[in-house]
Order: structure tokens, then C-alpha cells, then sequence
């Protein structure tokens, strides 16, 4: 059985001469088992390891067992050995041997020469506890937060903690000290009246004779900076994880004066290679990195690269199988008074799985944002032209009252449903420009009362269909924002719309505003069903909807609550659900902070002009039903179905206005208005492009072609006749 074991084990007489040693002590001192019998323990060791360890041989064959460290010199390097004396008795009791134990402990020191360093380079607290809850380490962070580390000389875990907080960690440690990992959850803190949601990760540790847990590290990190989208901490936390369940982190120094590696199997092992493959050279690392990523991997104490106390990258290094994968690198430096670094130590992680999942993310989100841009625009022509049929029936004197009750119904009900295709899309194409951040708000002073009592009025129809009631109350007088009119509009439209859609026919809802402090608050409260709890949380979230019955009647994408939230975070507000509310149903509540009122000159309005303008577009339903529209407002309208027909004969028409669909066959949009700026006639002509391509990046593109003007299909009639009427008198 000794001689399996991995620790190398001798057996000494009372005079100091070997009577055995296992396989292990007899490869390490390249001697053979009868070679070694009766050799005297000078005969192995120099004069210097003899003379100074042969008390403690002497000390263990007297009755006392011994324990001690001893460093070796084996070529240039040095091994540290932890040795164990054990006196051995025969069957009378007298002691007629010594069992010499020895483990290589040359890792382990090292570790420990480097340990603060790496604990201190890591962004959490960082404690170890033994058997009785007594905290043996702490990192700077952990002393940072409790200064009581600092002066007494025996902390227990306990005196740190409150209940319920102590009695959470004390169940968790007891499962650790059994010899598992554990990583919980809590609502828990080091300090009561800073209760924040933290994870704790708890690694049990072994004795150094590896019999038994010996002690439990303990990580404690805040949840609620990890659950931030892309920032270090949240990489921070992923990377632990893994290292904790699979050993994918190394642990790295740099030897200050020879400039080569302290720990550097350990990145051997990260990256598949085998041990000494690296040669204990930086620079052999450095030739495994990305030559894109070479500027991020900072392993010189001289680099004037080095700036703070620590710093981190994301760079891809070659593995031992030829490909590039991703590794996080963490250091951490001291420095001296003179602000010289002294040492560098860190991390590198293994991130691989988790880097290449977030370029996957990124790659779904932008065939998701390219799919939904081709979805809204393949649906925008045909509403486009309902829109303007619907238009041109409403502009015609009594039209709508000369219709039979059934065709008046009808009528109704088309116009109603296009309203919402239409919101539908919007809401899609919104939802793609500003997961991207690519909304451009206006920043305009709103009198916010005006604006809110707006929109309630053009909601109050709808609720009297529905036999609902809307109150309205409003504490304001002429309290401005900051902000821009139309996503606000957008926004609490989509909250009122839904305060009616999820409350039942008859019911009585409730907006209301009032100045808080600095904040404008608005409530929107219904009594509807209400929210289940685990819902609350994520009623916010893109395209997330609570269970709908089967006929699905709330209907709507998920989107409405999500650009809520994007418009108000904009304006540098909030906005929050609770449920139950008042009314029983749920109450939203806004904030947006208040500006300094100002008068605003009152907006001019136009009157239509009898002009010449020029309609291209290919959709037959959108073309006739747009310049019907627009005829019937005065205007003097000729149209193309051709890019290549409307270049041949627009300038002989010198219009005033030239309306330009992007997707026109042949020749587009684009390659037509290229075309006609060149002609001097059409210099004083204003373009605009009327299209179903509405991303930031297409609007782009558009106006760089040499369009003046980009609206996105289908646009509202009076909107495009103001723009009309507007460039024309200019």
C-alpha cells in the first residue's frame, strides 16, 4: 500500500539509517530499494539540509513526532518539502523507527507568496472560515468593508452578521464543510442597513495532510451589479463559476527580476499544452495571442500601458489545438511610493463558451432587427394604401353618413383594425431602432398638462366603445419637460391602451398626475385582473406577454411596456407597475423630471397650395389611394410606377415636390433621385422618400443618395401634407 501512495515515505532506523522507502521517495532520489537499505541519512542529503533537520530525526526517535518545512536545491530551481516524523513502536512499546513523510510543497508555497495578490485582484470579498466560523483571511475588499478586521485579532464570522443574514450562511457552510461547493443566493449583506442581492460562492478547502476540510472560502459578489447587460463584474461572476466547477481559471506572476512566469503550468494546463511547454517564457505566450488582441496582454512591470491598481481584457489566445479561443485576463499591480511597479500578478480565464454565445446573441439580434426591418417593410405598402383609401373617404363631404348602416359599420371597423396593423408595425420597427440605441429624441419644453390631456381625449372614443370610463385628474398647471412629444405620446397612449384592453367592458380607470419633488408622477390605474407576482419582474422585458387564453383577445406583440420603458428611461425617468393596485387591477406609475417652463412661439399653420408634385410608386393600391389623397387637399399630382420612366419625363415637369418609393423595380429609389439632382431644372425640387425602410441605417443611406426628406410608409396624410404645404411656401 505504500507504495501506491503519491507521498514519498521513508522508514529510518535509531541510527538514522534507511530500513525502506516507497516508489515515490526512491524515483525522486533515483535510488533502488536495495541501493538505499543501510545508507546513513548524511549520505542522502548535503551537510547543510543534514545539520539542520537531524535534531528533529533525533526528537521523533526519542517519542516526539515532528513537523517541518525544508527547501531543496534540485538544479537551478528549489523544492520546498513538508515533512512529518512519525515515531513507530515495536510489539513491546520500545520505539525502534521513525516514518518520514514528505510532500512536495513547492506549488503550494509559491501559491502562497502570490495569494494576496490574486485575492486582491479579484472584484468581490474574499474570506476564509474554519470549522468554528473563525475568519483566518480576508482580502483587502473584506477588510475595506469591515475595518474590525483590521484591529481585532479573532473575528468570528458570526460578530459580523445579523440574523437572518448569519443563520442563511451558517446552514449554507455547514453543507461546504461537508466537502461540497456551494453557491447560493440572498437578500444579504455584510452591513444591515445596506441590504443588497448578493451571490456567495463557498469553496471548502482540505488540510494539508488532505484528510479532512480544514476550512471554507468563502466569495461574495453583488448580484445586482452582475445582472448589468456586458460589464466586468457580470463576466467576473461567469468566470468564477466556471473555475470553481471546472478548473478553468490559471493563476499567474511575474517574477520581477528575472522577468519570466511564477505559476506557469497553470496556464500550460488552461491551454492544453503540456508542462514546460511554455518554458517559463512570457514571450512564448505572447506569441500564442491574437495579433489583433497583442495590445490587451500587458505582462511587463515596465509597460507604460500599466495604469491603476488593476486592469482586464478580453483577448484570444491559440490552445494546444491549433484555435484561437477567448480568455479574460485580469491583473493586478503594486507599486511602490515612487508609483514603480514592484509586481504583477492576475487571472486568465477561460470565457470561450460564454464570449462565443454573446456573438452568437449579437449575430440573432441582428438577423432579428434585419428580419423584423423586412417584415415591417413588406407590410407597409399595402397599409399604406388602406390608410389613404380610408383617408380620401373621410375627406369627401358626408361620404361616411351617406353610406348604408351596414357599410358605415364596416367602414368603421376597417379603419379601426388598420389602426392597429399599423400600430403593430410601428411598434416592431421601434422596437429594433431602439434595442440599438438608434432613436434621435427631440428635446423640446413640453407643457406636460396640454400633452396628457391630449392624449386622453383621443383615448376617451375608444373607452366609450367599451362602455369603460376614464378619469382623468391632473394637479398641473403649466409644468414643462424636457423630452420629445411624440415617443411621450407613444408611451402613455401604450399604457392607456392597455389599462382598457385588460380591464373588463364597463369598468372605471384612472389617470392621474401630481408633482412630486422634482418629478412630474402619472398613474395609470385600471381594475382589471391585475399581474401574477412572478410576472412583475419581467412585464417590462421585450416581447413578453403573461399566458392569453386561446382567442388571445389582449392581442398585441409584447413591445407596448418594453418601448415604455426605453422612452422613459430616455427622458431620464422611471416607470414601475404594482399590482394589486388601487383599483385592484395594476397601477403604473411614471416619473419624468420637470423643466424650467418657457413660451413657445404658437406653430404657423399652412394652407394648402395648388402645386405640381410627383408621386413614384410601383404599388398600384398605394399609388392610386396616396394621390386621390392628395388631389382632394388641392394639390396637382402625376405619378410613375418606373424609376427609370419618372427619371425620363420628372424634369420637363419642373415639380415643386417629387415623392420617391425606395423598392421600385429596375431602377430604385435611390439610383432616381441620384439621377434627377442632377439636372439644373429640378435644383429648387424638393425630394422626399416615402418607404417601408425605416431603420437608422437605411434612413442613412436614403439621405445620403440626395433625398431631403425620409418618412416611413404609411405615413399619416395631414403629417405628409404639413411637410408639403411647409416646403412649398418656404
Amino acid at each position: 500500500m505504500l507504495d501506491l501512495s503519491p507521498i514519498e515515505i521513508s522508514y529510518i532506523g535509531p541510527d538514522l539509517t534507511f530500513r525502506y522507502a516507497n516508489e515515490a521517495y526512491l524515483k525522486n532520489k533515483n535510488e533502488t530499494l536495495e541501493s538505499i537499505k543501510g545508507k546513513h541519512l548524511s549520505d542522502i542529503y548535503d551537510d547543510d539540509i543534514f545539520e539542520t533537520h537531524v535534531d528533529k530525526f533525533i526528537e521523533a526517535i526519542n517519542g516526539t513526532p515532528q513537523e517541518f518545512e525544508s527547501m531543496i536545491a534540485a538544479g537551478e530551481n528549489s523544492v520546498v518539502y513538508h515533512s512529518k516524523l512519525v515515531p513507530h513502536s515495536d510489539a513491546e512499546g520500545n520505539i525502534d523507527g521513525v516514518f518520514a513523510y514528505c510532500t512536495d510543497r513547492t506549488e503550494q508555497t509559491t501559491a502562497a507568496r502570490s495569494f494576496g495578490s490574486v485575492m486582491n485582484s479579484i472584484p468581490g470579498r474574499v474570506c476564509m472560515v474554519d470549522k468554528d466560523y473563525k475568519i483566518l483571511y480576508a482580502n483587502n475588499n473584506m477588510r475595506i468593508q469591515y475595518p474590525r478586521l483590521n484591529k481585532d485579532g479573532e473575528v468570528l464570522l458570526s460578530d459580523l452578521l445579523h440574523e437572518p443574514n448569519w443563520s442563511s450562511a451558517k446552514r449554507n457552510l455547514d453543507v461546504a464543510f461537508t466537502g461540497q461547493h456551494v453557491h447560493y443566493r440572498h437578500r444579504f449583506s455584510f452591513q444591515a442597513e445596506d441590504q443588497q442581492a448578493l451571490s456567495i460562492y463557498l469553496t471548502p478547502t482540505k488540510t494539508p495532510d488532505q484528510s479532512a476540510i480544514g476550512g471554507v472560502y468563502i466569495l461574495v459578489l453583488d448580484e445586482t451589479e452582475l445582472t448589468e447587460t456586458k460589464t466586468q463584474l457580470q463576466r467576473t461572476e461567469k468566470n468564477f463559476d466556471l473555475a470553481l466547477k471546472s478548473h478553468l481559471v490559471a493563476f499567474w506572476e511575474l517574477n520581477p527580476d528575472r522577468k519570466d512566469w511564477i505559476f506557469a503550468e497553470h496556464i500550460e494546463r488552461l491551454l492544453g499544452l503540456t508542462k514546460g511547454q511554455l518554458n517559463n517564457s512570457v514571450e512564448c505566450l505572447l506569441a500564442r495571442i491574437h495579433p489583433d488582441d497583442c495590445d490587451k496582454a500587458v505582462f511587463d512591470i515596465a509597460s507604460d500601458r500599466l495604469k491603476g491598481d488593476s486592469y482586464a481584457a478580453e483577448l484570444r489566445c491559440r490552445a494546444a489545438t491549433g484555435e484561437y479561443q477567448w480568455f479574460r485576463l485580469v491583473g493586478n499591480r503594486e507599486i511602490d511610493s515612487d508609483g514603480n511597479t514592484v509586481s504583477l500578478a492576475g487571472t486568465l480565464a477561460d470565457i470561450n463558451n460564454v464570449k462565443n454565445a454573446e456573438i452568437l446573441a449579437a449575430d440573432r439580434l441582428a438577423y432579428r432587427d434585419s428580419f423584423l426591418s423586412m417584415l415591417s417593410h413588406e407590410l407597409r405598402n399595402p397599409v399604406a394604401g388602406i390608410q389613404y383609401a380610408i383617408d380620401i373617404v373621410e375627406s369627401a363631404p358626408n361620404a361616411i353618413e351617406q353610406l348604408p348602416p351596414q357599410c358605415k359599420t364596416s367602414f368603421g371597423i376597417v379603419k379601426r383594425q388598420t389602426s392597429v396593423i399599423k400600430r403593430l408595425l410601428n411598434d416592431l420597427l421601434q422596437v429594433s431602432r431602439v434595442s440599438q440605441n438608434q432613436i434621435q429624441f427631440e428635446r423640446d419644453n413640453i407643457c406636460f398638462s396640454e400633452l396628457l390631456k391630449e392624449i386622453v381625449a383621443g383615448a376617451k372614443p375608444v373607452y366609450a366603445d367599451k362602455n369603460q370610463t376614464l378619469n382623468f385628474s391632473c394637479d398641473l398647471t403649466a409644468e414643462t419637460i424636457k423630452g420629445d412629444r411624440v415617443r411621450l405620446t407613444q408611451a402613455f397612449i401604450n399604457l392607456i391602451d392597455n389599462a382598457s384592453k385588460f380591464s373588463d367592458p364597463s369598468s372605471a380607470l384612472e389617470v392621474c398626475c401630481k408633482i412630486e419633488d422634482e418629478f412630474i408622477v402619472t398613474s395609470v390605474c385600471d381594475g382589471g385582473k391585475g399581474i401574477a407576482p412572478e410576472a412583475v419582474a419581467k412585464i417590462f422585458d421585450l416581447f413578453f406577454q403573461e399566458e392569453q387564453p386561446l382567442d388571445r383577445n389582449a392581442g398585441g406583440l409584447g413591445v407596448g411596456l418594453y418601448l415604455v420603458k426605453k422612452i422613459t428611461e430616455a427622458h431620464l425617468g422611471s416607470v414601475n407597475v404594482v399590482s394589486p393596485g388601487k383599483l385592484g387591477g395594476a397601477d403604473f406609475e411614471v416619473r419624468l423630471p420637470m423643466s424650467q417652463a418657457t413660451t413657445e412661439a404658437p406653430a404657423k399653420t399652412y394652407q394648402p397650395a395648388t402645386e405640381k408634385l410627383v408621386l413614384v410608386e410601383d404599388n398600384e393600391d398605394a399609388r392610386l389611394a396616396l394621390s386621390l389623397a392628395l388631389e382632394a387637399r388641392g394639390f396637382d399630382v402625376t405619378t410613375f410606377n418606373d424609376g427609370q420612366v419618372a427619371v425620363d419625363n420628372i424634369p420637363s415637369l419642373i415639380p415643386k415636390i417629387v415623392l420617391i418609393d425606395i423598392g421600385l423595380p429596375g431602377k430604385n429609389g435611390m439610383n432616381v433621385v441620384r439621377e434627377l439632382k442632377t439636372h439644373a431644372r429640378l435644383s429648387a425640387t424638393y425630394f422626399v422618400a416615402l418607404t417601408g425602410y425605416g431603420q437608422q441605417h437605411e434612413r442613412a443611406m436614403i439621405l445620403d443618395a440626395g433625398f431631403d426628406d425620409h418618412l416611413v410608409k404609411p405615413v399619416d396624410i395631414t403629417e405628409l401634407c404639413s411637410i408639403i404645404t411647409t416646403r412649398v411656401q418656404a
